[in-house]
């Protein structure tokens, strides 16, 4: 038993904007969490064929790497 896509994507939406809002816990519970995170790595090609990646895979946003 499963969700419609379009369903997740619409709840996750008004929890998104309820936390945005400033209520803190929309659901009347205290295990709500918004993560956001990169779902792949960013990063540039070097030398025609590597990958050189600048944000991990996983890491929360908003990101920042300094050299």
């Amino acid at each position: 038993m499963g969700m419609d896509p379009l369903e997740v994507v619409v709840c996750s939406a008004a929890l998104e904007g309820t936390v945005a809002s400033g209520v803190s816990d929309p659901l009347g519970s205290l295990d709500l969490l918004a993560i956001q995170a990169a779902l792949q790595s960013l990063g540039i090609e070097v030398n025609g064929h590597t990958f050189v990646p600048i944000i991990p895979r996983n890491i929360t946003m908003p990101a920042r790497k300094e050299m």
